[in-house]
């Protein structure tokens, strides 16, 4: 008993110094110095991932309660929701794009922020997107155009969008807490601090896109076939990266359930889609998605592809800013034909899994590996759903990824670089070599799988 005890004891200090230090990074931010909010990080991030590992050995009982579990993390969501935007400030975008239908009456798939100087939210978005249209989805846009339109000021606007991925948030621990009864597949969201320090503090939309995908899988396990795909097209109309999950849950269900099941889900699912596009304005609502195709960040691993191919365009003789476009083209292309590829590959060795989760978190899993661009955020589209069965080796991965992800996206590059900002830097090397690592990986248990061979304990 007394050794009980002690173990619960040293699981609730790890879960407070998580959310302590989660916490404490989202309020200091850069108040005092970046080194403290690094720090801040990393300590949440050690407490996170020694809390999930010890408790989850212990088969039995975890002497994790629960109910800590999620009063911790709904603490550090309020703190998150509490304080302003420390690092992106997306969702200002989204406000333009509401107030643009709320008080312009015009279309944001047609029209940028930069056409209405004298709107006086403009100047909180930051200047790189003010002439950027809506990527997002008409339901989005249109929840954009409620909040926007309700809120009379930033402020109100700006809670009330880090409060719906709050919400979105805690739904989701909500769901995999009642599906699992299992405090570590709890922690491995709750306590993670991307949730909190990205996702929520910046108010981004990608929470309701992890909502949506880990609502279908649940409702598919339910046989639910109709109101899967009606989830599924609501987080397409967020953002059409839902695609990915969606095609692998509609070719998972056809395997496990027939052709029947998978063409209710489907149909439900596209039809809805395609209303929305169309009301929304068709191909102009699809316009600016095109546009964004040549977008790549700095953790991608065709970031280094791509400074090579420039390089090597510009000793040709090529002008700078041509060869930094051709190469931009080039590696979009490339990652538009690996994420579906690696998708494909990874639901192939899925097909006979008990459980749609693996299927859809690894489909999901395989854009923000091998995709030209991926934010820190977006590793809530996968994480929700691959908690589920957190156990397995793609879960791993996809923890330890967003891990590295936000950290890298701590970097703050520039021409005079002190010893953090130097090591910070490594750091994004390593998650491209990461990427590259685990993507190699990933095939090897899919064609141990398409072989009938059991691949690697580590990686199953």
């Amino acid at each position: 008993m007394g050794i009980e005890r002690a173990v619960q004891r040293s699981f609730a200090v790890l879960l407070w110094v998580s959310a302590a230090c989660t916490a404490g990074a989202i309020i200091v931010g850069d108040g005092l110095t970046h080194g403290a909010t690094v720090l801040l990080l990393v300590v949440a991030l050690a407490a996170q991932a020694t809390l999930v590992v010890r408790a989850g050995r212990r088969r039995e009982r975890s002497g994790l309660d629960r109910r800590a579990v999620l009063a911790a993390s709904g603490l550090v969501l309020l703190v998150a929701v509490l304080v302003p935007p420390r690092g992106s400030h997306d969702l200002w975008s989204y406000a333009m794009y509401g107030r643009i239908v709320s008080h312009h009456h015009a279309s944001p798939f047609v029209h940028r922020p930069s056409e209405y100087t004298s709107d006086p939210w403009l100047h909180h978005v930051d200047r790189g997107w003010r002439h950027t249209r809506s990527v997002y989805g008409p339901a989005f846009v249109a929840v954009s155009a409620v909040i926007t339109f309700v809120a009379r000021v930033p402020l109100v606007a700006r809670l009330l969008f880090q409060g719906l991925a709050a919400a979105a948030i805690f739904g989701i621990l909500l769901l995999i807490d009642r599906r699992t009864r299992d405090p570590v597949a709890v922690a491995c969201i709750g306590l993670h601090p991307i949730i909190a320090f990205e996702v929520v503090n910046g108010g981004h939309n990608d929470a309701l896109v992890g909502l949506a995908v880990l609502a279908a899988v649940l409702l598919v396990t339910r046989e639910r076939w109709v109101w899967a795909g009606l989830v599924l097209a609501l987080g397409v109309l967020v953002k059409a990266v839902v695609l990915l999950p969606f095609a692998a849950l509609a070719v998972w269900t056809w395997r496990r359930y027939g052709v029947r099941a998978a063409a209710s889900l489907a149909a439900a699912g596209t039809s809805l889609v395609v209303v929305a596009y169309a009301l929304a304005g068709g191909r102009a609502a699809l316009a600016p998605l095109a546009a964004a195709r040549l977008q790549e960040s700095r953790a991608s691993l065709w970031s280094l592809p791509k400074y090579w191919i420039t390089a090597d365009l510009v000793d040709d003789g090529w002008r700078g800013k041509t060869a930094g476009l051709v190469a931009r083209h080039l590696v979009s292309s490339w990652s538009l034909l690996v994420v579906p590829g690696l998708a494909v590959a990874l639901l192939v060795g899925r097909l006979k899994d008990p459980a749609p989760a693996l299927a859809a978190g690894g489909a999901t899993l395989a854009y923000l590996l091998a995709a030209a661009y991926v934010l820190p955020w977006y590793v809530v589209w996968a994480l929700p759903v691959l908690a589920l069965q957190w156990r397995a080796g793609v879960a791993r991965l996809a923890a330890i990824h967003a891990s590295l992800l936000l950290i890298a996206y701590q970097y703050n590059p520039g021409p005079h670089l002190d010893a953090l900002q130097r090591a910070l830097r490594l750091t994004v090397r390593g998650a491209q070599a990461f990427e590259v690592v685990a993507i190699l990986a990933l095939l090897a248990v899919a064609l141990a799988r398409a072989l009938g061979r059991r691949p690697h304990p580590v990686l199953e």
